[in-house]
């Protein structure tokens, strides 16, 4: 399996309503070919900016879904879940897992929004993750 490369050096910035599903959907390509991620563990997780306590989990199987083959992850955060915190900045970061060892894939500043606010929110925000190297079984 090829190594996930990204620049974490460059966070990501998502704005969510507080009270609507917002999705992200992550496409990894390797060669400009979709990238099979089926061997791949996905964790998200959103916790307040300097704090190690993770406010909201989500795995595959709940809120995250994995397109084996297609390269693409699916992240949903629900209405459910963004009632559980306040609107505000947050950070968020999500973490990938394979053969028993984790790494961090990417991360960013996460903002919940009230519905009733007119900033936009990224709902269906597309990242692009263009891998380096050559796949190996």
């Amino acid at each position: 399996m090829s190594e996930i490369v990204t620049d974490l050096s460059v966070p990501k910035n998502w704005i969510a309503r507080r009270g609507f599903n917002n999705q992200f959907t992550l496409t990894f390509l390797l060669s400009e070919v979709a990238f099979s991620i089926s061997g791949y563990t996905f964790t998200l997780y959103i916790r307040k900016t300097g704090s190690d306590t993770n406010l909201i989990t989500l795995t595959q199987g709940s809120g995250l879904t994995n397109g084996g083959a297609s390269g693409i992850l699916t992240v949903l955060l629900s209405a459910a879940n963004t009632a559980t915190i306040d609107a505000g900045g947050y950070y968020f970061e999500i973490d990938y897992s394979i053969s028993g060892t984790s790494a961090p894939l990417m991360h960013g500043i996460f903002n919940l929004v009230d519905q009733l606010n007119d900033v936009p929110a990224s709902q269906d925000m597309t990242v692009n993750v263009v891998m380096n190297g050559t796949a190996v079984d």
